[in-house]
């Protein structure tokens, strides 16, 4: 089985990044949360098959498309341990923090999620500063 992770965003339906900037709220009363776009998305391998007649693909981009139909589901031989991904975004000029919320698995139904298999921790790697943060993520449809 392969592992299936899809990113959503807090806010607009498109993107899968959000960033609280300092001192932007009305008034300066505190920070607001910036949607950023995700225009760009690599990975070391993506699924591809063709098991309904037509080519069905996992593509990385998939991760940002708010559609919990849809994943980037890589592709290599094994369980995925040292796959990864790589999202570029619109500029962050400004920010202090980053927030990435992730939807794990595939989550198009709840027989798919249960059928396919979950990222059960992983490493995020902010670029070009490499500050480096693992999470643990929930196993969990819907969230």
């Amino acid at each position: 089985m392969k592992r299936s992770i899809a990113l959503r965003s807090a806010l607009a339906p498109l993107a899968a990044l959000s960033c609280v900037l300092p001192g932007t709220a009305l008034g300066g009363a505190g920070p607001v949360e910036r949607r950023l776009h995700v225009g760009q998305a690599e990975a070391s391998s993506y699924d591809k098959n063709d098991w309904n007649r037509f080519e069905e693909n996992y593509l990385p981009l998939y991760v940002a498309d708010d559609d919990p139909a849809t994943a980037w589901t890589e592709g290599a031989e094994g369980d995925g341990v040292g796959q990864w991904l790589r999202l570029h975004h619109s500029t962050m000029k400004g920010a202090t923090r980053v927030r990435l919320r992730i939807r794990n698995g595939y989550q198009k139904s709840p027989k798919l999620f249960a059928a396919n298999v979950r990222a059960r921790r992983v490493s995020f790697k902010l670029l070009p500063g490499g500050a480096t943060v693992e999470r643990e993520l929930s196993d969990t449809q819907g969230s």
